[in-house]
Formats: C-alpha cells, sequence, structure tokens
C-alpha cells in the first residue's frame, strides 16, 4: 500500500456496474450541477460523518443526564411528600 498524502484532484475508475448505476440514480435525484460537486459531497458525507455520530451522542447523553436528574427529583418530592 502506498503512503503518502492524496492530491487534491484525484481520478477514479468505477469498474462495479452495480455501483455505477447506483451513483447515478443517486446523482440524477440530487440536483448537483456537476459530478465532481456530487462526488465531493458523497466523500464528505463518508469523512465526517464519525464526527456528527460523536456530537449525536453526546447530545443523547447530555438528555439522559438531565433526565435522570429530573427523575430523582419528582422520586424524592414524591417520596417526601408521603411523610
Amino acid at each position: 500500500m502506498k503512503s503518502g498524502k492524496m492530491k487534491w484532484e484525484v481520478l477514479i475508475r468505477i469498474r462495479d456496474a452495480r455501483l455505477l448505476k447506483r451513483l447515478n440514480e443517486i446523482y440524477s435525484k440530487g440536483g448537483y450541477s456537476s459530478y465532481n460537486k456530487f462526488l465531493v459531497s458523497l466523500i464528505e458525507q463518508s469523512a465526517f460523518k464519525e464526527d456528527r455520530q460523536d456530537k449525536i451522542l453526546e447530545v443523547l447523553e447530555e438528555v439522559e443526564d438531565k433526565t435522570s436528574a429530573i427523575y430523582s427529583m419528582v422520586k424524592y418530592n414524591h417520596d417526601f411528600n408521603k411523610l
């Protein structure tokens, strides 16, 4: 495997007919102005997917923490009012 950096311009050859067909379907539905913009968009989605997932998980953890805190307060007040 070659090491090094990718260049700003890359030539790819798609040899899988199913993949090419699917890419053409997505491209035609997407309203992109060029194949290049379409392919860059696909690459960006893949490259930054992990970042978005991490952010979503962080937000969900915050929601869980706040929900647990509210539940504890409600339970404490309910138990306190029983006395």
